[in-house]
């Protein structure tokens, strides 16, 4: 009995090889999502590897989200020659919405719809709409925001200082 005892602690507290270790441990950036555009075409989070990225969760039934789409398109212009890509990612649950009101409101950022409808959970949404986070190209999650976010907020654009130091430039 001791010895199984012993055996089984072994087998318990031997550290996993590196590759098992890896596997289990999510890659840097945004969740992986089956993004698509109000064209059905796959849409990448970045258009290169080395930007940074601003994604906006939202959906066409909230009002909010419909009130913040100038101030995602504010942020683009503003940014994007930087290294910024911004992706606004609804949540509705009809395609067909989703991309009637996407081909009707002409955008500079990346319109997108969650195909799987996985992007609650992998972002962890607590249901309050719109919510929009920021990567640097790294990967590394750098700013969230709850509710309508304020282009202004310093916190956001110290973040975004630090995303665009090695984005795109």
């Amino acid at each position: 009995m001791a010895t199984m005892l012993a055996l089984l602690l072994t087998v318990l507290l031997a550290a996993p090889p590196a590759d098992a270790a890896a596997a289990i441990i999510p890659p840097p950036g945004p969740p992986a999502l089956a993004l698509v555009d109000a064209e059905s075409h796959d849409v990448p989070w970045r258009r290169r590897p080395d930007q940074a990225v601003f994604v906006n969760i939202w959906a066409t039934w909230c009002a909010a989200c419909r009130d913040e789409m100038p101030l995602l398109a504010g942020l683009t212009r503003r940014y994007a020659a930087l290294g910024l890509h911004v992706v606004a990612v609804s949540v509705d649950a009809d395609w067909t919405a989703f991309a009637t009101f996407a081909s009707a409101n002409s955008q500079p950022f990346s319109w997108a719809w969650d195909r799987e409808k996985g992007a609650g959970a992998a972002f962890k949404a607590n249901g309050l709409l719109p919510q929009s986070y920021l990567y640097d190209a790294k990967g590394e999650r750098l700013w969230a925001s709850e509710g309508v976010f304020n282009p202004e907020d310093p916190a956001l654009k110290a973040a975004l200082d630090k995303a665009l130091k090695g984005a795109g430039r």
